[in-house]
């Protein structure tokens, strides 16, 4: 869109070195921008089919209405995590247990009462995240889907 308004401007090639130096960080934002967006929407896209096909299998993150999921990490909570997440790796699917330690038991706490979350306790033993990166495959998605599925008899 900057581009284009420069290109409006009737300018010499000269002139347009000089706006686009003048504008850069305006040019590179707005390049980010929608590089990042895109990115968004792939990892979306990939949120989308593990839910789908998944979502009876284990439990799935659920956007509630009025937010914007960007899929950074897609984490799901499944029965027997750590035993899926081996039979993964078996597969040649990586996976990740993000946020392994609970904030309050992390050391930099360790000096305050500890809150009683028992929620939080247990399923902090059964979260995990599938691979989801803007840059994974429509077969890749597919194949970790089949897995997770075949891991528990589906």
């Amino acid at each position: 869109a900057l581009a284009d308004q420069a290109a409006k401007k009737d300018k010499s090639p000269a002139e347009l070195a000089e706006w686009a130096g003048k504008n850069r960080e305006k040019v590179i934002s707005a390049a980010d921008a929608a590089l990042a967006k895109e990115m968004e929407e792939r990892r979306k896209a990939a949120a989308a089919f593990y839910s789908d096909v998944l979502g009876e299998t284990v439990v799935c993150p659920v956007e509630e209405p009025g937010y914007d999921n960007v899929y950074y990490t897609y984490t799901i909570v499944a029965e027997n995590r750590d035993r899926l997440m081996q039979y993964l790796e078996e597969q040649g699917i990586e996976t990740k247990i993000h946020h392994k330690i609970l904030m309050p038991n992390h050391t930099a706490y360790k000096e305050l009462p500890r809150p009683t979350i028992p929620v939080a306790e247990h399923l902090v033993g059964q979260i995990l995240s599938l691979p989801a990166h803007e840059d994974i495959t429509s077969n890749e998605i597919e194949y970790v889907a089949h897995h997770v599925r075949a891991f528990y008899g589906e």
